[in-house]
């Protein structure tokens, strides 16, 4: 093997005991990096080399904490000396810095005001007395009653027929029935049309002659329903699904 071949690139001694002392200091990349770049700068030792602590944390991709903690570090191992030649900083809290401050108070101030001039309205209502909320006992509830005296003389008797069914036909035991009807009397009451309105619809048959609502007897059933006469009945609930034959 020929040693006498030239190194074009520049080159520096990393002797056993320098990766050794670097192995044991335990350096953070960041450390890594910042050492490498120094060396790479400055590998010979034998002056002061000048560098803008912004190119280093540019090169080095570290912020200005971590670029101060990796120099004291490196320093702390001797393995860079660190001379300060000049320093470049900024008063935070200087006149500057008060002036602003005060400008963003005044603007801020100016935008309130603003704010305040361009709302008449919500001043207006501020001014206005509260009206009360109306109370619950003004309230006109339709009780059972007043719900039977909207319906027809034939058509009333059928829906407290039908209403008396659908108390039948819970599974539980109703204390009062009155109280009862005035509450569940309006969905009853829609449901008892809908069902009426159901009967109605039949394509097979004549329709019925009676007017909207007012609920026909079982004759009359019969004679137009036929066969299906049953189940027109027990629609209009005028009989006992259980009993189809027999009135309620």
């Amino acid at each position: 093997m020929n040693y006498s071949t030239p190194i074009t690139e520049q080159f520096y001694p990393f002797t056993a005991s320098m990766a050794k002392k670097l192995r044991k200091a335990n350096l953070s990349a960041a450390e890594w990096r910042f050492w490498a770049y120094l060396t790479e700068q400055e590998p010979w030792g034998d002056r002061y080399k000048e560098l803008d602590p912004l190119d280093i944390m540019r090169e080095c991709g570290i912020s200005k904490a971590t670029y101060y903690r990796a120099k004291a570090k490196l320093q702390e191992l001797g393995l860079f000396d660190f001379q300060e030649s000049k320093v470049s900083f900024r008063n935070l809290t200087g006149i500057s810095a008060i002036k602003e401050e005060a400008q963003k108070s005044g603007s801020s101030l100016k935008n309130e005001i603003a704010n305040l001039e361009m709302r008449p309205e919500a001043q207006e209502r501020e001014n206005q007395p509260v009206k009360p909320a109306p109370s619950k006992a003004s309230t006109t509830l339709q009780t059972y009653l007043d719900l039977l005296k909207t319906l027809s003389e034939g058509m009333r008797e059928s829906f407290e027929k039908f209403c008396l069914k659908k108390i039948q036909e819970c599974s539980f035991k109703i204390g009062s029935r009155r109280a009862w009807l005035n509450k569940h009397a309006s969905e009853y009451l829609q449901e008892f049309k809908e069902t009426y309105s159901y009967a109605l619809a039949n394509p097979e048959v004549i329709p019925p002659k009676a007017t909207p609502f007012d609920i026909p007897d079982i004759a009359y059933l019969k004679r137009i329903y036929r066969d299906d006469w049953k189940n027109a009945a027990i629609h209009f609930g005028l009989i006992d699904p259980n009993s189809p034959e027999e009135k309620i």
